[in-house]
């Protein structure tokens, strides 16, 4: 926040623009948790002394690709140069999921939930359409 030293803001709520390609980083989870790592790093310098507001260094997004799930066993996927399609996507974005998710639980509980959804064809997301069928007035505001 210009003028503001104090105040740190990350994640989809942050222009924030790349130091070093002057481009401006993605509104997507893989930047907003960069952002995190550094502002938590920043924080912990100051504490300790080693920087101080004006010395603070630039944030540098890193950009690890893009992935994307678009059916069954189906995906895209842009890693640097190279750009995959089709099941190979789908099995690199599901074992890079994976592989991100903390704990071995909670991978062992997401990958049965997957084999579980695609053998017994369940949808996992589900959209709300149509007109509601609670209609809510708004009150009215008196008169000054």
């Amino acid at each position: 926040m210009p003028g503001h030293p104090e105040i740190f803001v990350v994640g989809d709520l942050a222009h924030v623009v790349d130091s070093t390609s002057g481009a401006p980083v993605p509104g997507v989870a893989p930047a907003a948790k960069q952002m995190g790592e550094f502002v938590a790093s920043v924080i912990r310098r100051e504490i300790v002394g080693e920087i101080t507001p004006p010395t603070r260094p630039a944030f540098v997004y890193h950009d690890k690709g893009t992935m994307a799930t678009i059916g069954r066993f189906k995906a895209v996927a842009a890693i640097g140069k190279h750009k995959f399609a089709g099941t190979f996507a789908w099995l690199l974005w599901s074992l890079i999921h994976i592989f991100c998710l903390v704990g071995f639980r909670r991978r062992v509980f997401v990958m049965f939930s997957w084999i579980w959804h695609y053998a017994s064809f369940h949808k996992g997301a589900r959209l709300i359409t149509g007109s509601p069928r609670l209609r809510i007035k708004s009150p009215r505001l008196a008169d000054d």
